[in-house]
């Protein structure tokens, strides 16, 4: 996935698309439009592979209702990770990989819940696990528009 979406970043900037987008003035649509390409790509992966597990575990209707409902919040921030992840790549174009590493880490604590929430089902730890995503999305999707817009001032 972030690759996909590196690659789509850089491919916008190069042919100048992404500049010309950037003045219309309407960076946040592209931001947003990115970001549900992101998450439809990511919750069609997740129904994919929850098929497979029904047929080849036999998990139970509940269980994979379970998943689809914990899954979501982790979804949410991987997308934004990816997207904030690509516009890294072209700011800093060289040795943008290690900032990358560093990003991608803020996932865990929602992996953790996630886990957490399958194996005990405990609401509580999923109500966390949403308001984390809540707070940090926005977050991230502000951040990446930022850093788009500055591609071109700085």
């Amino acid at each position: 996935i972030s690759s996909t979406i590196d690659n789509n970043f850089k491919h916008d900037f190069d042919s100048g698309n992404l500049e010309f987008l950037i003045i219309s003035n309407e960076v946040y649509k592209i931001i947003i439009g990115k970001f549900i390409i992101i998450l439809i790509l990511c919750l069609t992966n997740l129904v994919a592979s929850l098929v497979l597990s029904i047929l080849f575990f036999g998990i139970s209707a509940l269980k994979i209702y379970d998943i689809i409902i914990a899954a979501i919040p982790s979804l949410i921030n991987l997308s934004c990770l990816c997207l904030i992840s690509g516009i890294i790549r072209i700011y800093f174009e060289k040795n943008s990989g290690l900032l990358t590493i560093f990003i991608f880490p803020l996932i865990i604590p929602l992996i953790l819940l996630f886990s957490i929430y399958l194996k005990e089902g405990n609401i509580s730890i999923l109500y966390i696990s949403y308001g984390i995503s809540l707070c940090l999305a926005p977050i991230f999707l502000y951040l990446t528009t930022k850093l788009t817009v500055d591609l071109y001032n700085s």
